[in-house]
């Protein structure tokens, strides 16, 4: 069998050796183009194969019998194939030393196909011994997992439980076309390269299920998959998933194909709604875009298909210098409304009163992100909550929102086993005190 060998340079957080000094309960590795220097993370060499820069203890590869598939990388230093048939593998595979049977294994990753107007067929399966299973529920094919219909990539997240012990092996999960021809694939990255976490620790069988709809603030640094790391490693078994449109609203999303599927597959325990920040801070004035409207109509919706959701509404930071960030076009009604964006504090205090009427209105919990930005921003500067942009969350800024919203659900303080994601240790913990100082002491 003739194979293609795709390599990413690897990024791994965590050792692969447990942390002792921190406790930790998982592994966490993370597929990146990039280097920490910023150079290109995988360099052509020849006959399809991919050198890694960093790391050698994580892989992806591309396996096929097909003589005319063409693997390479994208402009983005993605991994590619074109002409792609059935049959054809991209194969992730780590080296672990000793995960026993019954851990937990995450994996996160977006995948997209050409030609696009329809989804194309996987099979999204791991190897258990000598034996490939499913990850998720199949068709009568073996289809698991099927591409975006648009031009957009749309990814699998998806948890599992290991039947056989690995013990100084690979962990291999693939994802198996089914469909009998396909234009070109790739493994997207942007801002959301492909993740697996390990957690062998995690005994309980209970599981949370949660859905997350919003925007940019929702996906940046994926945010729901730090509040996964936060929630397992506390011992909480969650299943998560995200429909997400940049500068989205509710209104949007109650037409938005992946929201609709997403929604009515039912069966939720808690639903995240995170509106758009810049179009709710008019609700009630004479500009107002229908905010209220959109987070009552979608709060229905959702207990419609779920019918014990307890909705909860993301409460969001206010832009790093209120209005000085907004487009051109914005500009009009920042002159017009002074008093709600003269600065972080105006914004958010106009947040914070807008958010507590829609959680009345719907009778839903708010996660308080929000204000906990206001504490951290005032007693540790030094740590930027902000990317460059004065509007969008750093990691620290995603992981507090995650910090928040994970108290929120689950309502007890942190123990000493708290994952960290890829902060240092003081910083990681400083933020969590001050997401407990908010939720579980009300502090403002």
């Amino acid at each position: 069998m003739k194979r293609f060998f795709l390599i990413l340079a690897i990024i791994i957080t965590l050792p692969l050796t447990l942390l002792a000094e921190n406790k930790t309960k998982h592994t966490e590795w993370r597929f990146v183009a990039q280097n920490k220097e910023g150079a290109t993370g995988a360099e052509f060499i020849k006959e399809g194969r991919y050198a890694p820069t960093v790391g050698e203890n994580a892989w992806i590869r591309f396996e096929s019998s097909n003589p005319i598939a063409r693997p390479s990388l994208t402009k983005r230093s993605e991994p590619i194939c074109s002409n792609t048939q059935k049959g054809d593998c991209w194969i992730f595979e780590l080296q672990v030393d000793d995960l026993k049977k019954g851990s937990i294994v995450d994996i996160w990753c977006s995948f997209h196909s050409y030609p696009t107007g329809t989804g194309h067929r996987f099979a999204v399966e791991y190897l258990d011994g000598k034996k490939w299973l499913p990850l998720m529920p199949i068709e009568e094919d073996g289809t698991n997992f099927r591409t975006s219909k648009t031009a957009t990539s749309k990814y699998f997240w998806q948890s599992f439980r290991l039947q056989k012990s690995i013990k100084g092996g690979l962990l291999s999960i693939r994802i198996r076309q089914i469909e009998e021809h396909v234009g070109a694939c790739y493994i997207s990255g942007g801002n959301r390269y492909p993740q697996i976490t390990t957690y062998p620790k995690m005994n309980t069988s209970k599981k949370t299920r949660i859905l997350f709809i919003g925007n940019s603030y929702t996906y940046y640094n994926n945010y729901p998959y730090i509040f996964k790391e936060i929630a397992m490693s506390e011992g909480h078994f969650v299943d998560c998933w995200m429909c997400e449109k940049g500068g989205w609203t509710m209104t949007k999303h109650m037409a938005y194909t992946p929201t609709i599927e997403a929604v009515e597959k039912g069966g939720y325990d808690y639903v995240f709604l995170q509106d758009q920040s810049y179009e709710r801070v008019f609700s009630g004035t004479e500009n107002d875009y229908g905010s209220l409207k959109g987070m009552t109509d979608i709060a229905a919706w959702v207990r419609k298909y779920s019918p014990k959701a307890e909705p909860i509404i993301a409460l969001t930071w206010g832009r790093k210098h209120g209005g000085n960030h907004l487009r051109k076009q914005d500009l009009p009604l920042v002159e017009k409304y002074p008093s709600f964006f003269a600065s972080f504090e105006h914004m958010q205090a106009r947040l914070n009163e807008v958010v507590e009427i829609e959680a009345k209105a719907i009778d839903a919990k708010i996660a308080q992100q929000g204000p906990a930005w206001q504490i951290a921003r005032r007693e540790r500067p030094d740590i930027d909550l902000y990317v460059k942009d004065g509007s969008h969350p750093s990691y620290a800024g995603s992981y507090l929102a995650a910090a928040v919203s994970y108290l929120t659900i689950f309502g007890e303080p942190f123990g000493e086993d708290t994952s960290n994601g890829i902060l240092d240790a003081e910083v990681a913990k400083y933020l969590r005190s001050v997401a407990e100082r908010v939720v579980l002491k009300g502090e403002r």
